[in-house]
């Protein structure tokens, strides 16, 4: 009851900011429901709704601990590279940016843009689903927002001293 509760928040909370809708409720609760979510997504779902909750400030120490150990669980697996780690990492990333912890926060985008990259996340896959194309631009998207915002949202374009 207390997962589903902070998965309710996450998609009540979170998911409608755009640059954080890059999960699919039903895909999501669907992979929750069937047991084949990843441990590592769900904790970190869990720790970073975890804010809009009444009962936060009670289970301080135990939403801590989830976060923690969606961190170890992506530090011992970081070999292992797939949608649900890069997923993870954006979740981490928002959770430690909340905490005003920018430098886990700029290492967790550093990690997902490397991780993105090697999957290609950056080309289209039309034999994809529709869902998972999606899924998979929102999270390059969110990926793109926050680099920039951590790169103290200077605008890319043409230096206006220079004729390039």
């Amino acid at each position: 009851a207390i997962i589903r509760q902070h998965i309710d928040a996450y998609f009540d909370y979170i998911y409608p900011v755009p640059i954080f809708s890059f999960l699919h409720r039903a895909e999501f609760l669907g992979h929750y429901t069937a047991g084949i979510i990843s441990p590592a997504l769900l904790l970190a779902v869990c720790g970073v709704s975890s804010r809009f909750l009444p009962s936060a400030h009670e289970r301080t120490g135990m939403i801590k601990s989830w976060i923690e150990l969606a961190e170890t669980m992506i530090f011992q697996n970081l070999g292992k590279i797939n949608i649900a780690n890069v997923q993870t990492l954006m979740l981490l990333e928002l959770y430690r940016m909340y905490n005003h912890q920018n430098g886990k926060s700029f290492l967790y985008i550093s990690l997902a843009v490397r991780m993105a990259y090697s999957l290609k996340l950056h080309k289209e896959a039309s034999q994809l689903p529709f869902v998972e194309q999606e899924s998979r631009r929102r999270l390059l998207w969110c990926m793109f927002i926050l680099d920039r915002l951590h790169a103290g949202g200077v605008p890319v374009g043409p230096c206006p001293k220079c004729s390039f």
